[in-house]
């Protein structure tokens, strides 16, 4: 009986419908090309995705109310309900005595009835007329009085303003079906109809389904459920002919994927339609997205808890913010428009491993999404969502204020950065940039976010991949093994750690970390063994400079090749071959006093290790990315 009047109360006082679009199998429309500009452009369409099925959506449905949850990582997660039209009543509501020939209970259940049937188009005539059908049920006759008997139903009705009228399922599948349709066609030149989106509704039943946890999962599942009834990848349209030549022989030069399109080639190279028209955003929208960020931050900060807007991490995230904008409007940045502009013209004295090789940087945080899920209720979740949306502005921020300062993060005319931004998530990041640049940007990383707090006062941490490789390397497959290393950090350690990895040349490319390490060392490694704490990691291109300034580059690199066959075979029990390295390394540093010596063996063999010799092998391959400006020999 309890349970039942709870479930009462909830409908009366709920009644929400909760929505998610998310796109999928999207990495197979980004990353299929080398063309940074291509690139961007699909990551910007998905980005812009949410922000103009909002508008859709308002004006498709005047007469319900949404409210916008979460925007962010191209997802949208909002909960509608219907607008009532509210008729201004005459008719007050009171609490009257039941007539003496009539027994309380037959009296309450009598109006009860009546207001059910009143409230769903609540006005006085309707009042009236459910009045009328108590007098007539009860037989009251004329002793009744309509207008005081249409003020106790509406006393029963309850508080209508706190009411949130319920969807029916075809009005949820008529909001799905806006989402679909709008999303798998262009608008104003967005090419949503290249990618791949699905919605999906719940309405929670009951009090145990309102929580945030309980309408994520829900959500979650019915997403997945109904995207195995779709299609998983776009088929772009095929000409018919070009030049003579049937259409499927003729692939687009820059994906070598699609076929190409002769109406959409460029500088004598056939496009495929789906590559121009992403590049077409990609050149239209590059100069705003950095300022939409940041604009985005700030207006979220005005509707901020204020208790929020004063701790330490948000203020210096709007300060950040307000230094970057105004730095943008004295000084303009242009971003690269290709991955050949981010090495073009290296700055003088890097090692030539460095000098035409990117790093892709990936950062995922650790427990972000069982944070928002562990919060009471949405409306929380929505607020917790924006005070992180400020913090990762006041980092995109950091991030271009020190692209400024660092002249080698731009091109000659220092007006070009070398810097591009290919994943922008809820809490989930992907930069490309120079190899030369790429540890000293997540040591830059690290050092803000380490100061990073929940509301509550709880640490916030992330995994970082680093994935070094030359620039004209296929993009997804970079773009997959930095994820997977920042996967495997996450994995073995619980706060922030990194793990690297270094592709000298494209014939091992397409080996994901797991497998280019075993082909590296002559066997399976486990993955925890190459993670770095963050703090170690930040700290590696002092050790490596002092190291380098007593023992050669190459005298390092000759024993490293020596012996980096046989380093998945040694452990902790079987330390020949560590003795033996230490040994040629005695050899190769005769001039080093014995002090700075053995803080060199420290540094690369640390004791108590199941992997004595991974760090020495890491170190050694990283080298140059770790250390650029070492004095190499």
């Amino acid at each position: 009986m309890l349970d039942a009047l709870i479930e009462e109360i909830f409908m009366e006082k709920l009644g929400l419908t909760y929505f998610k679009c998310a796109p999928y199998a999207f990495g197979q429309t980004v990353y299929d090309t080398g063309d940074l500009s291509i690139t961007r452009g699909a990551s910007l369409t998905l980005l812009a995705a949410p922000a103009k099925l909002q508008d859709h959506l308002a004006s498709a449905f005047p007469a319900f109310d949404f409210r916008w949850i979460q925007s962010s990582a191209s997802e949208l997660l909002w909960s509608a309900s219907k607008r009532e039209e509210r008729t201004e009543l005459t008719i007050k509501g009171q609490a009257i005595k039941p007539p003496k020939s009539i027994k309380k209970a037959k009296w309450n259940k009598a109006l009860q009835q009546a207001a059910e049937t009143a409230k769903h188009a609540l006005s006085d005539a309707s009042l009236r007329d459910a009045a009328r059908s108590v007098i007539s049920t009860l037989m009251l006759g004329g002793e009744a009085d309509v207008e005081n008997i249409a003020g106790q139903i509406l006393y029963k009705c309850g508080d209508q303003n706190a009411r949130a009228p319920s969807l029916d399922p075809a009005q949820c599948e008529a909001i799905c079906d806006a989402v679909r349709g709008f999303l798998s066609s262009p608008q104003q030149d967005w090419p949503f109809d290249l990618m791949l989106f699905n919605v999906a509704w719940h309405c929670p039943t009951g009090p145990k389904q309102t929580s945030p946890r309980a309408i994520i999962a829900a959500l979650d599942t019915a997403l997945g459920r109904s995207q195995l009834q779709r299609l998983s990848c776009i088929v772009p349209a095929l000409t018919t002919e070009l030049n003579g030549h049937r259409t499927e022989s003729v692939v687009c030069a820059y994906t070598g994927l699609h076929a190409a399109d002769a109406k959409h080639s460029e500088k004598g190279r056939p496009t495929s339609i789906t590559a121009k028209r992403r590049r077409i955003v990609g050149t239209r929208e590059k100069p705003k997205f950095y300022g939409d960020v940041l604009e985005h931050a700030r207006v979220a900060a005005t509707s901020l808890r204020e208790d929020w807007r004063t701790l330490p991490a948000v203020k210096a995230a709007l300060e950040q913010i307000e230094q970057a904008t105004e730095s943008a409007k004295a000084e303009p940045l242009r971003f690269a428009s290709d991955f050949q502009d981010l090495v073009h013209a290296p700055p003088p004295g890097l090692p030539i491993s460095l000098r035409s090789n990117i790093c892709v940087l990936n950062m995922d945080g650790n427990s972000f999404g069982k944070l928002r899920l562990n919060v009471r209720d949405m409306e929380e979740y929505r607020a917790l969502s924006n005070y992180l949306d400020i913090l990762k502005a006041g980092l995109l921020a950091q991030i271009l204020t020190w692209i400024r300062a660092d002249k080698e993060m731009r091109d000659a005319s220092g007006a070009l950065a070398r810097f591009e931004t290919l994943l922008w998530g809820g809490d989930e990041f992907t930069f490309v940039l120079p190899a030369w640049k790429g540890w000293e940007l997540a040591q830059e990383i690290h050092a803000a976010v380490k100061k990073w707090q929940t509301p509550d006062g709880e640490e916030l941490t992330f995994a970082t991949g680093l994935a070094f490789g030359p620039h004209n390397a296929p993009i997804r497959d970079l773009k997959a093994a930095a994820e997977q290393l920042a996967d495997h950090a996450k994995e073995a350690k619980p706060n922030a750690a990194w793990q690297a990895i270094a592709y000298e040349g494209v014939d091992r490319i397409h080996f994901l970390p797991d497998q280019f390490r075993a082909d590296w060392l002559g066997g399976v490694v486990e993955t925890k063994a190459f993670c770095l704490g963050a703090e170690e990691a930040c700290a590696l291109p002092g050790v490596v400079e002092k190291m380098l300034s007593g023992l050669r580059r190459s005298g390092l690199h000759q024993i490293y090749y020596k012996y980096c066959q046989n380093i998945a075979r040694v452990n902790a029990n079987n330390t020949d071959i560590v003795e033996k390295i230490l040994a040629d390394i005695d050899r190769t540093a005769p001039a080093i006093p014995d002090v700075e010596l053995n803080a060199i063996k420290d540094g690369l063999f640390p004791e108590h290790t199941a992997r004595p010799l991974v760090k020495f092998a890491q170190i050694a391959l990283l080298l140059d990315y770790i250390q650029p400006r070492a004095h190499l020999t």
